[in-house]
């Protein structure tokens, strides 16, 4: 990138000279702050604390705060903040807990002026008044807000969640307004915004629910007194009118990632910058009226970008950032990456009726402006032009035209589409009744292919009925006296044309012609010449091979050539007069008949006889001897052939009829088409059904699919909120208590109890009721008093055992605390695993970060491999002080070294079935439920679902007999499992754990 100088005025400042530069640090960063007169910059983090002057060249240390021989948590800083009024006034949020305030005017070196100790913990955002110089706000994960007077020793004011009624969850940032001296607005992990009057620190002005998850940060316009922009978890941005009654949402941006800092740019009213909390590294300028694309990147650093700031409240050219990568920097607007440069002028667009819109450049359409308009055109211009600002040298004129062309009036309906997806039937019956319902839908739209289609799948798949006999002796008349059982029969009047007239055989080179059907070679063909009207023609039959609804208007043509003449043949009399000839063979397919004087499967003695005399009405009645096909052919046979007509389908368009035989025929073909091949075809019906807000039929094809992918799309971003049903009060992560009435959640409408354990419904089965999962069960021996002989004789390599006492790690466990751990290790790098049986993803990240935005309760709808744990992966050299104090198990087994394994996860997350060798688990801080099963005994579970979906889907159907060994390790006990025993995990509690494997 070319390094571009420039020389810029500020409002009410000198000139601000500099360029596109960065400087490394000699540690990772957690927050900058500029100074008054933007000619400095704190830099803050775990390992750092320093102020370097900005010079147009580079940028220059000036003083190192961290001063004294030992360490302190004290100068561990989670977020820094310089007083714009006063330049030698610093304040820090400790990850401690404790808010530091720092003097540069102080002779000495150290230049900590007061500590306040009154958070519990983390303190996540620390800010100055704008215009009182004393009074600091501080917002904790402890879900507290404090206000302190730097003029005395103690907080002023307390600020809590939970004391306007509604949850006390962690503060993530805090921000007073520019406009209004007394207002600050706070956001919560939980997604709420609260507005607050620091004078009443009882309740606040005003709640809202600003985004689905934690809101990570939030900044007041400088200009439009209002305006409040929110950053989350969920990837988005929005900017909030807070002037109306209710805060209206004004505009809304999407991003790739979580949001951790947003940034309004001055001199700029609809210009703000943000920078993401995980994967994405780049810094982002947003114009929030064009909201899909950037006006503006930075790609200067390498690993995730923790502050951002303007380096001068009226100047929009310089930006500030700091970086976990252990850079600071200074981006140019200049030598900003300009995406909308690189983005394609035209779009096209299909309307969901069939219009098609197009947009282009004003210029490009104006060089065909002599060309006559299409037919159907309607040209729109659009113009989007505005005075270029100075300090937007990047922006140019947007001018555009749009075109439209409208469908013709009776052309390209999609109401065939719209009947179909509401009226097919994909589940719930057998498959020949969905495919006889299919059918008949298709006939009754007039899509007669598709009609026939669907018939044809259900004679391949599905196996042909009996007809009593009694049946058959009416259908052949009083005088037969054969009572064999009729697998076939069915009508040939009303025959569709072009198909079963279509082909035609000569008689001996005869100009009689008369309708012919091929059949297995010991059908027998019964004319009724004389006498249409047979007894048995309308007696119905197990399958008419027209419609089981009726319609008897289609013929089915199959292949009789693997038909086995060991067979034997039976022939149906007719009245009184015998066949003159029986159908000896028949060619393959029609195909083989076109434009023939002679088959060449049938001789010319044979042809005459297998002619038929023509009748007023075709045949009356057709009766054979056995299956149109060899019953013994499987399924696979057809296998190949219903893959063809799927692709075809989906290749002319039709991927609603591709999606709909793939959930009807489920196993029966899933396994011969490619996964992505299917996904891709979902993913294009279900977008078609949500354009035509068919919101129950692709719900249901989502809950359907064959597709793994897609079948778990229904299951993520879906919140349920509970209120107390005595006084409406919200029901906060705590339990299932109100916090303002004291009563339990509503009870069971059946049993009247209370549902214990992990689910919010109860589960019924014989007898009482009883809730599913209760933690009291335990089937697995607890022994205090084991001694190495009895482990070795009864439990090391047959059955689990729980032990009780054998060791003392009450040490470790004070080391395991939540405040040594992210003392000792919160900038380590750990790496995490999915959650499912086959772990095979990795993300590596900072302890601390896992602990403080990942740590937090198992979503009961997401799936297991995309859930990230931490368990194990652990760099043991780097974990060496904390392991030595972990006293293992006593016992061991011959010829194996005992390897740890670390881990911390939340309440409700887990590892589903898996097996490997033997060794000892150990919960050091709260619960662990297993469930266990012996080696020759393989559970039934899904590798890619968490545990506690097996928990409430499979749990319960479980026979008595089925079901696993199962317990519940408190805190101090030790489970011992021996070699390839299949087993699941589930942390009742948030847990810390540690596993000895014997390997």
């Amino acid at each position: 990138m070319e390094k571009m100088s420039r020389v810029t005025t500020a409002l009410g400042g000198s000139a601000l000279t500099g360029r596109t530069m960065h400087c490394h640090l000699d540690a990772p960063a957690n927050a900058i702050s500029v100074c008054r007169d933007a000619a400095q910059v704190v830099v803050a983090g775990r390992s750092i604390f320093k102020i370097y002057a900005i010079e147009e060249e580079q940028f220059v240390e000036k003083l190192n705060l961290r001063v004294g021989r030992k360490p302190s948590l004290n100068l561990s800083c989670a977020d820094v903040v310089w007083h714009q009024m006063d330049e030698n006034l610093l304040a820090t949020a400790a990850t401690n807990g404790v808010v530091v305030t720092w003097n540069l005017g102080r002779p000495s070196r150290n230049k900590q002026d007061q500590l306040f100790t009154e958070h519990k913990r983390t303190v996540n955002k620390v800010c100055f008044h704008p215009t009182e110089a004393h009074v600091l706000l501080s917002g904790s994960q402890d879900g507290f807000m404090k206000c302190f007077d730097l003029r005395r020793k103690d907080s002023v004011s307390t600020f809590s969640g939970e004391a306007l009624g509604g949850q006390s969850e962690s503060v993530r940032d805090v921000q007073f307004s520019i406009r209004d001296y007394f207002t600050f607005a706070s956001t919560f992990e939980n997604g709420n915004v609260q507005l607050w009057d620091i004078r009443r620190p009882d309740r606040c002005e005003r709640m809202f629910t600003a985004h689905n998850g934690p809101v990570f940060c939030c900044d007041w316009h400088p200009e439009d007194r209002g305006w409040l922009a929110t950053g989350g978890r969920d990837k988005m941005v929005k900017v909030w009118d807070m002037t109306t009654h209710r805060a209206k949402e004004v505009h809304c941006v999407q991003t790739i990632a979580s949001v951790a800092r947003v940034k309004w740019r001055p001199e700029c009213r609809h210009h703000l910058a943000t920078c993401s909390m995980m994967v994405d590294h780049n810094i982002y300028v947003w114009d929030v009226r064009r909201p899909f694309v950037p006006a503006a990147m930075f790609e200067e650093h390498r690993d995730v970008t923790t502050g951002i700031a303007w380096r001068h409240p009226h100047d929009p050219s310089f930006l500030l950032s700091g970086s976990k990568d252990s850079t600071l920097c200074q981006h140019l607007f200049r030598d900003a990456s300009q995406p909308v440069e690189r983005a394609n002028p035209e779009g096209l667009c299909y309307g969901l009726f069939g219009d098609l819109a197009f947009a282009a450049k004003e210029s490009l359409v104006a060089t065909e402006s002599g060309r006559k308009p299409y037919t159907g055109d309607r040209r729109h211009p659009i113009f989007f032009k505005r005075k270029l600002d100075p300090a937007e040298p990047f922006a140019g004129l947007a001018s555009s035209a749009l075109s439209v062309f409208e469908m013709e009036p009776g052309t390209g309906s999609m109401s065939w589409f719209v009947d179909t997806a509401e009226r097919y039937a994909l589940a719930g019956r057998p498959l020949a009744e969905l495919c006889d319902h299919n059918a008949k839908v298709a006939r009754e739209l007039g899509r007669n292919q598709v009609a026939q289609t669907w018939t044809m799948l259900r004679i391949i798949y599905c196996s042909p009925g009996l007809v009593p006999a009694t049946n058959l002796n009416h259908s052949v008349g009083k005088g037969s006296s054969c009572g064999l059982p009729l697998m076939n029969s069915f009508n040939l009047k009303d025959m569709a044309p072009g198909l079963g007239s279509e082909t035609r055989l000569d008689r001996s080179k005869g100009d009689t012609r008369s309708d012919t059907v091929l059949l297995d070679s010991s059908a027998t063909l019964i004319t009724n010449e004389d006498n249409e009207e047979t007894e048995g023609s309308d007696v119905p039959a197990d399958y008419l091979l027209g419609d089981v609804e009726g319609e008897e208007d289609e013929l089915y043509l199959l292949d009789p050539e693997h038909a086995h003449s060991e067979e034997p043949e039976y022939v149906l009399p007719q009245e009184a007069f015998p066949l003159r000839h029986e159908i000896v063979d028949t060619p393959p397919g029609p195909e083989h008949l076109q434009d023939k004087a002679d088959s060449p499967h049938v001789s010319g003695s044979e042809a005459d006889a297998a002619s038929l005399v023509p009748m007023d009405s075709s045949f009356s009645l057709i009766s054979v001897s056995h299956a149109l096909y060899d019953s013994r052919l499987p399924p696979d046979f057809f296998s190949a052939l219903v893959c063809d007509m799927l692709r075809f389908y989906a290749e002319q368009g039709d991927v609603q009829m591709a999606v709909s035989v793939l959930i009807v025929l489920g196993e029966r073909v899933r396994k011969d088409i490619d996964e992505q091949t299917q996904e891709h075809w979902y993913t294009s019906y279900i977008d078609l059904l949500q354009r035509f807000c068919l919101w129950n039929v692709s719900n249901q094809v989502v809950k359907l699919s064959t597709s793994r992918a897609i079948s778990c799309l229904n299951q993520a971003s879906t919140t349920l909120h509970v209120n107390c049903s005595h006084c409406k009060r919200p029901m906060s992560s705590r339990g299932w208590v109100c916090d303002r009435c004291h009563r339990c959640a509503s009870m069971c409408a059946v049993c009247h109890h209370v549902v214990k354990g992990l689910f919010v419904w109860p589960r019924y089965g014989p007898g009482a009721p009883v809730a599913v999962a209760e933690e009291e069960r335990c089937t697995v021996e607890r022994r205090a008093d084991l001694s190495y002989a009895e482990f070795m004789q009864h439990y090391a390599f047959s059955r689990p055992v729980i032990l009780q006492g054998l060791t003392d790690n009450s040490r470790f466990r004070v080391l395991c605390s939540r405040e040594r751990l992210l003392a000792s290790f919160g900038d380590s790098v750990v790496r995490l695993s999915t959650a499912n049986t086959y772990s095979y993803r990795k993300v590596d990240l900072p302890f601390q970060e896992y602990v403080e935005q990942m740590l937090h309760p198992q979503d009961p709808l997401s799936m297991g491999n995309d859930t990230l744990y931490f368990f194990g992966d652990n760099n043991f050299t780097e974990w060496a002080s904390l392991f030595r104090h972990y006293s293992p198990p006593p016992f061991g087994l011959l010829g194996t070294t005992p390897a740890y394994s670390f881990g911390i996860a939340g309440a409700g997350s887990g590892v589903p079935f898996h097996w490997h060798g033997p060794g000892f688990s150990e919960v050091i801080y709260g619960r662990k439920r297993w469930f266990l099963y012996p080696p020759e005994k393989t559970p039934e579970f899904h590798p890619n679902k968490t545990t506690l979906a097996w928990l409430r889907d499979t749990y319960p159907a479980l026979a008595p007999s089925a079901r696993p060994l199962e317990c519940t390790i408190q805190a101090g006990e030790v489970l011992y499992f021996p070699d390839r025993w299949w087993h699941a995990t589930l942390n009742l509690d948030t847990s810390v754990f540690i596993s000895t494997f014997l390997s």
